[in-house]
């Protein structure tokens, strides 16, 4: 997965490490950015669940709209806002 450098720290990490606690053949790999991650780009594929699917109906054509996708996508966008103005309260350009 790539998310932003706070995303990844704050939410990815443990969330993954608890699932591979759970299933510890499962392999992650989490590649940080500093900047909005766009997943129309990268070639990503979305998953969901069974109960997901039966509640919000398959196939999905328009994920983002999808309230979980839309929640992700504002988080990282809201990420990449704190980290740049973190950076910039530091005097950091």
């Amino acid at each position: 997965m790539t998310a932003t450098d706070g995303f990844s720290a704050y939410v990815a990490a443990p969330a993954v490490g608890k699932l591979r606690r759970r299933h510890p053949g499962l392999s992650v790999e989490i590649v940080t950015v500093t900047r909005q991650a766009l997943q129309q780009r990268s070639g990503l594929d979305m998953y969901a669940s069974r109960d997901y699917l039966a509640e919000n109906g398959t196939p999905v054509t328009d994920s983002m709209r999808r309230p979980a996708v839309a929640a992700v996508v504002q988080a990282l966008r809201d990420q990449t806002v704190a980290h740049g103005e973190a950076l910039m309260g530091r005097g950091v350009r």
